[in-house]
């Protein structure tokens, strides 16, 4: 007969009175052959049975064995008064473990959770216990009991991706015991978000910001970030090795003056998605300066086109003191503007001698005219201390 190892299996035998009064039997079972040195296997029913005159009766078994082999049992069945006995040589091929159990888990991307499985109520003998063959997102560690122990295992689901119901065969494996195989039904829903970001920079600048992201995953892997906005832009991707926690440098150059509500997306092939939720200010150009302008060197102020056209942009000074070229010019996206201011007065001490105590001051006024934002730089003459 055919039976799965590590489940209860009720069989029977048929016992036959031939004497035409009651007769006891007592059960005597016998391991006369086995495939493995050692098989764990129980065949429990009650030591005697009656069977009346000329009556026949079903004998009933429930064999359990742990391990995967081929056996063979005498049974004899004999009556202690009458001498009489029927005699059963049964052979058993246990075959590899069925599901023994289905379970169910559910947690957020990155978020763990446990279930602890009962592998053993009451062990026969001392036994370890380790997972049998790796699957994608649970761990479990190695454990052992001595006989007559609970054996139990936990195992952890870590996912690094979204799954719906994935499906799939837990197998823990003991030296001692054979294998214990369990049916898996993993979910794993929506991560929660990164921790939120504030940057704040002004218009025609840019300011750097830091994604940290860590490498669950079991090998190296590069984390790269998706261009969720525009003004949002990264100059390279980032390696982690496993269990390494990352920065991804981000640059915010915007291109209009407001707030910006977004959400950045870094992600790995393996290591799973990352979205950093992020407010981003963009402000008016906050006035400069001053700026020290030399009499024998000129000082040069850049302001860079970070809008998608080409832009023009007009200046001003109102000192006339200090001088700088034409007053206009087209700058491409992307591109500076780049004014040199110097001092007309060329030498510094006639510039002492004709203010002694009064500096020469004056302010640049940039303008982008079609969108009517100005850069204001305060100027004045001598050199920066």
């Amino acid at each position: 007969m055919n039976i799965p190892c590590k489940t209860n299996t009720v069989k029977s035998l048929l016992l036959k009175n031939w004497l035409p009064f009651l007769q006891s039997f007592r059960k005597e079972i016998k391991l006369v052959k086995s495939s493995i040195a050692e098989p764990i296997c129980t065949m429990d029913s009650n030591p005697l049975t009656e069977v009346g005159s000329l009556q026949k009766r079903p004998y009933t078994m429930n064999i359990f064995c742990y391990q995967e082999c081929s056996v063979q049992y005498e049974i004899a069945f004999h009556n202690d008064t009458s001498s009489e006995y029927i005699w059963y040589s049964v052979s058993i091929r246990f075959e590899p473990c069925p599901v023994l159990e289905r379970f169910s888990l559910t947690t957020k991307v990155r978020q763990d959770v446990y279930l602890e499985i009962t592998l053993v109520r009451k062990l026969p003998s001392s036994a370890s216990f380790r997972l049998a063959e790796a699957i994608d997102s649970i761990h479990t560690e190695p454990v052992s009991f001595n006989a007559g122990d609970e054996a139990r295992i936990a195992v952890r689901y870590f996912p690094l991706f979204i799954e719906n119901e994935r499906i799939c065969t837990l197998k823990i494996h003991s030296p001692e015991l054979g294998e214990f195989v369990y049916s898996l039904i993993l979910s794993a829903n929506e991560p929660l978000s990164e921790e939120a970001v504030t940057i704040t920079t002004e218009i025609g600048s840019s300011v750097r910001l830091s994604l940290p992201v860590m490498n669950h995953s079991n090998e190296t892997c590069n984390f790269s970030y998706k261009n969720s906005h525009p003004y949002f832009k990264c100059e390279k991707d980032v390696v982690a090795k496993p269990g390494q926690k990352v920065h991804l440098q981000l640059e915010f150059e915007p291109e209009c003056i407001g707030k910006i509500k977004t959400q950045l997306e870094v992600s790995s092939k393996s290591a799973g998605i990352f979205r950093f939720p992020v407010t981003a200010y963009c402000t008016k150009p906050a006035p400069k300066g001053p700026l020290f302008i030399s009499s024998n060197k000129n000082t040069l102020v850049l302001v860079k086109n970070v809008f998608g056209s080409r832009q023009a942009f007009t200046w001003t000074i109102d000192n006339e003191n200090f001088i700088v070229r034409t007053s206009k010019q087209n700058i491409k996206p992307s591109e500076h503007l780049e004014l040199a201011i110097g001092l007309k007065i060329q030498n510094e001490q006639t510039v002492k001698n004709i203010h002694p105590q009064i500096p020469i001051t004056g302010k640049l006024v940039i303008s982008c005219e079609e969108l009517g934002i100005d850069w204001i730089f305060y100027l004045r003459n001598g050199n920066e201390e």
